[in-house]
């Protein structure tokens, strides 16, 4: 847990606002969720360790609730309970932060800040689509440039695994996510795989690169279930590149990690910078069923924190403020005259009461204000910037052009 100063909490509100506006635009409805309910709700719809959960008796009802580790299973709850007489499908948009606990001695932050889509009564290709293209469309909007979508199916493993032991499938996943062959091959012979069986699954583990490797998988999984799966990850990724997004694709079939509830499709979408997935998500189909409303589901959220870390890679300026911010600073009726001017323009415009030239760049520096307005009795006298150049003002506010003087602030510091 952690607390955010004013700089970067208003910048991650500007990404934040940017990301909505894209899920808008596709049509998804904004919905709030608590950020604590009875802990059923959660052990319904996810895989847990109990561990996992952070847990407390609330006082008024007795009940174990928990702080949410995943929003989507309240949607899945919102859906089959509030939203139960409206027709589907159901587009949903949802921001919030989630809280898990970490394990071990390389915690790592457990409070994470999210926006996401849910896209839900809808079981055709076109719904896995619409979420991969709205996750690569609303990175863009918020000044991604660089990045690329790794498409999966989880399907492809669990197909090839369901007739072993159900603990299979958790040894051979943290084998697959490290690329380990052997260890995955020795892990199948202990479990006495037959050798052409063992051969199958191995190969998974090298089954990560372009869309050529969907060429290979098909060969390898021919004649069995994972073939339904492969296929639809071509024609999931036929109709990405015909949207446009196959210069940014990729398949990893060995990846079988992640949210317990995905049936099918997964993505998950990279940057230089975080290290970890910006965006992630995948299909859903079993889940609402967990809530009384069995539906086809698809959704993706996005990880602020790996957003802004890889905006920061690619020297993005996402904390800059898209105006001027001043400070007003002075004595005199003029002082708030000459901040309303300035908020009638559009701009952010705080006053200072009786501060001189020094004590209001000091000011001005400590909080981010842009550029200081001096103001006295007879009106307004100058704007200083941070680099101290000053400039003189008109004493009628008309004659004084501030988006001009806008750009002049934020030029690049010269004595003048």
């Amino acid at each position: 847990m952690r607390d955010l100063l004013p700089p970067e909490s208003r910048a991650r509100r500007k990404v934040s606002e940017q990301l909505q506006s894209a899920f808008e635009r596709y049509g998804y409805d904004l919905v709030t969720t608590p950020l604590f309910e009875q802990v059923e709700v959660f052990e319904r719809g996810l895989t847990l360790d109990p561990r996992d959960l952070l847990r407390f008796i609330e006082p008024d009802s007795g009940e174990v609730s928990a702080l949410r580790p995943d929003i989507t299973p309240q949607i899945a709850r919102v859906v089959a309970t509030r939203l139960a007489d409206y027709p589907p499908p159901f587009r949903l948009r949802y921001e919030g932060t989630v809280i898990r606990r970490r394990r071990g001695r390389a915690r790592r932050q457990r409070q994470l800040a999210q926006v996401g889509v849910e896209l839900i009564g809808i079981s055709g290709i076109e719904a896995d689509v619409e979420i991969i293209r709205l996750m690569a469309e609303a990175c863009s909007a918020a000044g991604l440039a660089e990045f690329r979508i790794e498409l999966s199916d989880v399907g492809v493993a669990r197909s090839l695994l369901r007739e072993h032991a159900p603990e299979l499938l958790g040894q051979a996943a943290l084998a697959l996510a490290r690329k380990d062959e052997t260890q995955l091959s020795a892990i199948l012979s202990q479990a006495g795989l037959a050798s052409h069986e063992r051969a199958r699954i191995t190969a998974l583990a090298h089954l990560h690169g372009d869309l050529s490797v969907l060429d290979e998988a098909e060969q390898i999984v021919r004649g069995t279930d994972a073939a339904f799966h492969v296929d639809n990850l071509r024609a999931l990724a036929d109709q990405l590149v015909a949207a446009g997004l196959g210069g940014r694709l990729g398949v990893d079939l060995g990846e079988i990690r992640g949210s317990g509830y995905y049936t099918g499709v997964s993505f998950a979408l990279y940057a230089p910078g975080p290290g970890e997935a910006v965006a992630s998500g995948g299909r859903y189909d079993q889940l609402l069923g967990q809530y009384g409303a069995p539906q086809p589901a698809t959704g993706g959220g996005i990880d602020i924190e790996n957003l802004l870390s890889a905006l920061d890679a690619a020297g993005f300026a996402w904390r800059e403020r898209d105006k001027v911010r001043w400070l007003v600073a002075g004595s005199g009726k003029e002082l708030d005259e000459v901040a309303r001017t300035l908020r009638a323009a559009g701009f952010a415009a705080a006053t200072l009461l009786d501060g001189d030239a020094s004590a209001a760049q000091s000011y001005a520096s400590a909080w981010g204000y842009d550029a200081v307005v001096l103001v006295a009795a007879t009106g307004p006298l100058a704007v200083v910037r941070g680099d101290g150049t000053r400039r003189e003002l008109a004493p009628e506010l008309a004659s004084n052009d501030f988006d001009a003087l806008s750009s002049w602030a934020r030029s690049p510091s010269s004595k003048e």
